[in-house]
């Protein structure tokens, strides 16, 4: 078995598990990021580009209020919106850029052999379901 007590693969298993949750909530995180910042962009740029031209109570009625806006009016919704997509993906591409900078500092010159990380994680399995069933049978 090794120096792998029951408490050591307990532990392993509950690092695994506590990884695995820190990367789904680091994706639900980055989505509400991502959200509130077109939110933001949205805002900001539609109330810059469309102030003066369409009220503040046609803009919060928008699907209604498109039925009575003028030519010129729903122009400049369109190109407010259009402007904000535009931003958000500006945004967008930057911080993926860092991302892509951020992963390439974690390249390895000599990468993992995959076959045998399968290997040692198969071993790995097998002395813990041992070490499980050795604590079982002690107690």
């Amino acid at each position: 078995m090794g120096d792998q007590s029951p408490n050591r693969i307990l532990h392993s298993l509950t690092n695994l598990a506590v990884a695995q949750g820190v990367v789904a909530q680091a994706r639900v995180f980055g989505g509400s990021i991502g959200i509130a910042a077109s939110t933001a962009i949205l805002g900001t740029t539609v109330r810059s580009e469309l102030a003066g031209i369409v009220t503040p109570q046609q803009l919060s009625t928008l699907q209604i209020s498109a039925k009575t806006m003028t030519h010129a009016q729903l122009h400049a919704v369109r190109q407010g919106y259009s402007d904000s997509f535009s931003e958000g993906m500006k945004v967008c591409a930057a911080m993926s850029a860092a991302c892509a900078l951020a992963s390439s500092m974690t390249f390895r010159r000599h990468g993992v052999n995959l076959e045998a990380r399968r290997v040692e994680q198969l071993r790995e399995d097998n002395e813990m379901i041992k070490a499980a069933k050795e604590a079982k049978e002690s107690s």
